[in-house]
């Protein structure tokens, strides 16, 4: 007979290996380094709203809450705010300006078990797919999730490396579905379909999206797209009109995984104007 768990952390890994045989089964563990370091780059203010489109198991989410909690005491140090009045305006945070999305539905539960054990838990974590069409999305999505809605959006670009899509109606939503062609110094969209792509090109794609203008997108990304010669037209696209802030080196002890890809990560600001990009090695 197998041994029952006997931590709250050893329960939520035996969920997430039972998630095993479904989609977002790729288990990525990140250091607390890494994801407060993304977090204070990002600098989320408050009354901006935050989303993790792929959230897994809400370890940005958390981080970026924290982070929210930390400003509030701070204005309450300066501004004389009563204790009511900072537990009424953590409250408001959790309810209005954290939301996460994840495909999986155990591993949507574990993320909301986790935000009632380290939070209160009122963050809204929904289990849905983002790349689908909006029109497909749960009813409890829909009425959360725009695009140009978000002033933040930091995830995770944590899809298995062959999870691709043929699907002509999905890739018809995408800009980066059709084919690319470089012409002089730039690249072209072209009339011409994909046969398939890979969910995670499609997936930076959808998160520039889901970012108002001005506001700021952060992603992990597979280190093959930061250097493969084929993915140019793709840092093309991600470029026009906006400004690529952070580019984070993330060493070999930021991320531990069940397969032993190399990750870095972008941090960008919507159509604004391409200032001084600082690098940044995550020892």
């Amino acid at each position: 007979m197998e041994c029952l768990p006997k931590t709250i952390d050893e329960t939520f890994e035996l969920l997430y290996n039972m998630s095993g045989n479904m989609p977002s089964q790729k288990k990525i563990e990140i250091s607390k380094n890494l994801i407060n370091t993304i977090v204070e780059l990002i600098n989320p203010q408050l009354n901006e709203t935050v989303l993790d489109p792929f959230c897994k198991e809400g370890e940005l989410l958390r981080a970026s809450l924290q982070h929210l909690h930390e400003k509030v005491d701070h204005y309450s140090q300066k501004c004389g705010w009563s204790d009511v009045f900072i537990q009424d305006k953590k409250l408001m945070i959790e309810c209005t300006e954290i939301f996460g999305i994840e495909r999986n539905p155990i591993i949507a539960k574990v993320a909301k078990a986790k935000m009632i054990i380290n939070q209160n838990g009122r963050e809204k974590i929904y289990c849905d797919h983002i790349l689908n069409s909006r029109n497909h999305w749960k009813f409890d999505t829909i009425q959360e999730v725009n695009f140009g809605k978000f002033d933040i959006v930091i995830s995770i670009a944590s899809f298995l490396p062959n999870e691709e899509t043929n699907d002509e109606a999905l890739l018809q939503q995408y800009e980066l579905g059709y084919v690319w062609r470089k012409k002089g110094e730039v690249y072209i969209k072209t009339k011409k379909l994909k046969k398939k792509e890979k969910l995670q090109i499609l997936f930076i794609e959808q998160c520039l999206k889901l970012v108002k203008k001005h506001g700021k997108m952060g992603l992990i990304l597979p280190e093959v797209i930061f250097y493969t010669p084929q993915y140019n037209y793709l840092w093309y696209y991600i470029l026009q009109n906006n400004n690529l802030q952070y580019t984070l080196n993330l060493g070999k002890f930021n991320i531990s995984q069940r397969n032993r890809n190399q990750y870095g990560a972008i941090i960008i600001e919507k159509n604004s104007v391409q200032g001084e990009t600082q690098n940044h090695f995550i020892k």
